[in-house]
């Protein structure tokens, strides 16, 4: 039996996988299409928030042009895209003043000590056709 290295620090996504499926189950941690529409909808929340100077977020209409023009180009492999996506949201919270692992760690302490009300909203989640 091998010792645990209690300084060991486990990285985030890591541990946001095992509250994922602890909140949502694993069907629902590992479908793709599913983390796909909730990125998406945490996307565009971000898009409309205010700014940190109360300046107002973006508008649907500025949201649809930007889809029209992503779904006019052939997508790139995920691997790259979601690279894109880690940089743009860090370039987006340095642009905005926040601090994106602080944000991201509160958000998971969020699901964790919250996940039965978390599971219950998922649930009542329009379903997407994909």
């Amino acid at each position: 039996m091998t010792e645990q290295n209690p300084t060991a620090v486990v990285p985030f996504q890591a541990r946001v996988a095992v509250a994922v499926a602890a909140c949502l189950g694993d069907s629902s941690a590992a479908d793709l299409n599913e983390r796909r529409l909730r990125f998406l909808e945490e996307a565009l929340e971000v898009f409309q928030a205010p700014g940190p100077d109360g300046s107002p977020g973006l508008t649907e209409g500025a949201a649809i042009q930007v889809v029209r023009y992503v779904f006019a180009k052939p997508p790139d492999p995920i691997a790259l895209e979601v690279g894109h996506a880690v940089l743009a949201l860090a370039a987006l919270a340095s642009a905005a003043g926040v601090d994106m692992a602080a944000a991201g760690e509160a958000d998971l302490l969020h699901i964790q000590t919250n996940a039965a009300s978390i599971a219950r909203r998922h649930a009542a989640k329009p379903r997407i056709a994909q």
